[in-house]
């Protein structure tokens, strides 16, 4: 529901849309500006964190030093969350502080 939200204001930079559930990731495929990636359920939000900026430098979305901002909720997993907002550079350690 995030990723549609944030879609809507049509925003210049890509949103990386992430789900575990294959249903969500092809209807974020519909989305403006959204590239839907199936991810891997995780226990902590610092762990969701760390794997996904992992992924997308493996993948080649993003850059070495390059800054992103995660939306995410806690807890992690559970519908309708969103509440935290982590800006975050990449190849630095995930803190939530």
């Amino acid at each position: 529901r995030t990723v549609r939200l944030v879609s809507r204001c049509r925003p210049s930079a890509e949103i990386i849309g992430l789900s575990p559930d294959e249903k969500v990731v092809r209807q974020m495929a519909v989305l403006a500006h959204v590239r839907p990636m199936p991810f891997p359920p995780v226990e902590s939000l610092e762990d969701m964190l760390t794997q996904a900026s992992r992924m997308l430098l493996r993948e080649g979305v993003v850059g070495q030093g390059e800054e992103i901002v995660f939306l995410a909720g806690v807890p992690a997993g559970v519908s309708r969350s969103t509440n935290l907002v982590k800006v975050h550079r990449i190849g630095e350690d995930v803190t939530l502080h």
